[in-house]
């Protein structure tokens, strides 16, 4: 399958729909499909995503990957795509925190997120109200 290399100025159309701000590598390629008994099952196919996403700060590129692959025989399209997806925003995000926040920030983020979410199942309130008090460490009010 085609290498695609999606240029930084593009990356906001709808049909890519990746995190703007990165340049992005994408490359796709047909590997066997090995039966679970280790026997290669001809006709069958799996393909293999390499996602790579960069951010250039001060001259320098800062980057990271990520690997999954995709059996078009067991997993729709959308499913595939929305994991690309969802690569894309992880990659994004753990690059962002690594130049902007360092990793005690973003674990922080994290933790509040998750626990923002915790108190509005419990409490019923939005979620999103919660979480900006507790970033506002206003948590008595929730």
């Amino acid at each position: 399958m085609a290498h695609v290399y999606i240029n930084p100025r593009d990356q906001s159309s709808p049909n890519w729909g990746l995190p703007k701000g990165f340049e992005w590598d994408i490359r796709e390629e047909q590997m066997p499909y090995i039966s679970p008994t280790g026997l290669q099952v001809i006709g069958r196919f799996k393909v293999r995503t390499r996602v790579w996403g960069a951010r250039e700060v001060n001259g320098e590129k800062f980057g990271t990957f990520a690997v999954f692959d995709w059996d078009p025989i067991t997993e729709s399209k959308k499913k595939y795509t929305d994991r690309m997806h969802y690569a894309t925003k992880g990659i994004a995000n753990d690059i962002n925190v690594a130049l902007d926040g360092g990793d005690a920030r973003g674990q922080a983020n994290l933790l509040l997120d998750s626990l923002a979410k915790d108190i509005a199942e419990e409490t019923g309130v939005d979620p999103k109200m919660v979480n900006q008090m507790l970033q506002n460490q206003n948590a008595g009010e929730a």
